[in-house]
């Protein structure tokens, strides 16, 4: 169910906390401040996915290529990008990456991530009704998920993340076309929630910095996507170096978008045998 601007103005930037598809954002948290936020940054983005300059190239898979950024061994977090082909259309791959409700998300993380993924939920999910949407998006939201990998190197204990998405569909960008960002990072202010199962050591917290999807039409097929994803992990209470653990889960997470294709397909036409998986 769309929500309803709280003042009923023509583009208003309020949001009322209408029913959504995961329980509600608490209401102190500033979902306008969030999206207006988040809107100022778009089209940086969407540049900045298209800027190779200070990335080199560590692997080509069959459907994907990855890079690490040029400065990873003087940072303590861990850059890494991955660009790959999608067929299918913008809206269709940004909503299996957006993934608003657990069924959603455990079924796509799972098609994508088959060797690390472990365990996911929707925590609070918010939609921008086509009045608040900005300079002609068709689809808006802001989502706080909590995400588990497993890690090849922590010894047991698994990769934990409770991450804040802002997603955002643009059909009719005046310079970057059909276009779709979905940026995320690590959250630890109102609402965020850890360990939700397990034992309390099961988990090593990590830390996304601010990472993002692009998805954008090809130029010459407008059935076809290319799909940006570019993420920086460190460990959450730091250290002198990025660990082992963290760069090889940064690897596997990155690698994993050459079996995008048959995620985004199992997605839009098995949602039921998705669903239906989704405790497996």
């Amino acid at each position: 169910m769309s929500d309803v601007p709280s003042n009923g103005a023509p583009g208003s930037p309020e949001y009322a906390r209408g029913p959504t598809v995961a329980s509600q954002w608490p209401a102190d948290v500033d979902l306008d401040a969030l999206y207006l936020s988040e809107r100022s940054e778009v089209d940086e983005l969407v540049r900045s996915a298209s800027d190779m300059s200070v990335w080199a190239i560590e692997n080509r898979k069959d459907n994907a290529m990855v890079y690490l950024h040029s400065k990873n061994s003087e940072r303590l977090s861990y850059s890494v990008r991955a660009v790959t082909k999608v067929a299918g259309s913008v809206p269709d791959v940004l909503e299996c990456l957006r993934a608003v409700d657990n069924a959603s998300l455990k079924g796509f993380q799972k098609q994508l991530h088959p060797r690390n993924f472990l365990d996911g939920e929707v925590l609070h999910a918010h939609h921008a009704d086509a009045a608040s949407v900005h300079d002609g998006a068709s689809v808006e939201s802001m989502t706080l998920k909590w995400l588990v990998y497993s890690s090849p190197k922590t010894l047991g204990r698994s990769k934990e993340f409770c991450i804040r998405e802002y997603c955002v569909l643009l059909p009719n960008h005046p310079v970057h076309g059909n276009v779709g960002v979905l940026k995320f990072e690590s959250y630890d202010g109102a609402a965020a929630r850890y360990g939700i199962r397990g034992k309390p050591d099961a988990y090593s917290l990590t830390v996304f910095e601010p990472s993002f999807y692009v998805v954008q039409q090809t130029p010459e097929d407008p059935n076809m996507c290319n799909v940006t994803l570019t993420f920086a992990m460190r460990k959450a209470r730091g250290g002198e170096s990025v660990s082992a653990g963290v760069r090889l889960t940064s690897l596997r997470l990155a690698g994993d978008l050459s079996g995008m294709q048959k995620a985004v397909q199992q997605a839009m036409f098995a949602p039921a045998a998705l669903a239906g998986r989704q405790d497996v």
